[in-house]
This record gives structure tokens, sequence and C-alpha cells, in this order.
């Protein structure tokens, strides 16, 4: 494979995963709507369910970005090998963690929105 096959590579599965995080937020956001319009008049199993797709997608999203970011990186070291640059571990690690923890925050907090959304304080 030469030079440009690969950073070809790297920008299209770069661009996947772009489209993947467009698709989460859009989840996300519908999910964040449902829980603020009609939250309170969903029946018990309404919530469930809607609440059980929505960590169903979520999770099938992370990790098939996950999996997207290990190709990514794949062709990265290659495209690396052929500039004689050094692989760069701990950032891999720290993009990871990076992209786990803010699906994870995001998740709990919309977990946490249909949840005081469905139980109010009396103030």
């Amino acid at each position: 494979m030469t030079e440009y096959e690969i950073a070809d590579l790297v920008a299209t599965y770069s661009s996947n995963l772009q489209d993947g995080q467009a698709l989460f937020i859009t989840i996300f956001s519908a999910y964040m709507v449902v829980a603020y319009t009609v939250g309170r008049q969903l029946s018990r199993f309404q919530v469930v369910f809607v609440t059980f797709a929505f960590l169903l997608f979520c999770s099938l999203m992370t990790l098939g970005g996950v999996q997207t970011l290990g190709v990514v990186w794949n062709y990265a070291d290659k495209l690396y090998a052929f500039n004689h640059e050094e692989v760069i571990e701990a950032r891999r690690s720290f993009n990871i963690g990076l992209f786990y923890g803010v699906r994870a925050l995001l998740v709990a907090g919309a977990l946490t929105f249909m949840w005081h959304i469905r139980h109010p304080k009396a103030e």
C-alpha cells in the first residue's frame, strides 16, 4: 500500500467515526427531547422501553466507535512508519478513556434527566 492510500484510509475511517458521533448526538438529543416533552406522561413500560432502546443504541454505537478508532490507529501506525515517526501509546490510552468517559457522562446525564422529569421534587 502506498502512503497516499494509507492516508486516504485514515481520512475515510476518521470521517466514519465523525458520522458515528453525529448519530450518537442525534439519538442522545432525541432521548432528551422525549424526556423533557412527554417524560411525565409515559407509562412505566414506555419509559423502560425507550430507555432500554437508548442504552442499546448507545452501547452499540460506542463499541462500534471504539472498533473504528482501532482501525484508524492501525492505519495511522502504518502512516507513521512511512514518515519514520514514533507511535505514542499513551495518546491512545488517553483518547480511548476520553471517548468512553464522554459517552458515559452523556448517557448518565440523560438517564438522570429522565429520572428528574419523572420524579420531580415538591418545592
